[in-house]
């Protein structure tokens, strides 16, 4: 007596992938946009000092003294600044609590701030 045997994929193997796929797809998403769904702020520091609280979940451009500071797709920046270097504009976009962005000669501190502090790196330079 001999059995055969099917290497031949049924309906179930087929669910089982899918299902596996299903699985490593919502994994995936909630690891990479864990934190977007809560509430993150920019603050602006000028002197030391705290100037505004800024919510990132709203698009919009502020003047803050000589430099302009736009919020766009729950990032922010600095998009214009009359210091000399323009180092905190080449600084780009920052999105994740404890990123901060820095113009020293207008001195002007960004810092995001939010209920889920998810750090990749422990520091980042430019």
């Amino acid at each position: 007596m001999s059995v055969q045997l099917s290497l031949r994929p049924t309906r179930y193997d087929y669910l089982f992938g899918a299902a596996l796929c299903l699985i490593f797809i919502v994994f995936f998403a909630a690891v990479k946009h864990g934190g977007t769904h809560a509430e993150k702020n920019a603050q602006i520091y000028v002197n030391g000092k705290l100037l505004q609280i800024l919510d990132l979940r709203r698009d919009k451009k502020v003047a803050v003294g000589t430099a302009e500071i736009e919020i766009r797709a729950g990032k922010i920046r600095i998009a214009k600044s009359r210091c000399p270097r323009q180092i905190c504009e080449h600084a780009g976009w920052i999105a994740d609590p404890g990123q901060t962005i820095v113009c020293v000669p207008n001195r002007i501190i960004i810092e995001i701030a939010g209920t889920h502090a998810v750090t990749k790196y422990d520091a980042v330079t430019y």
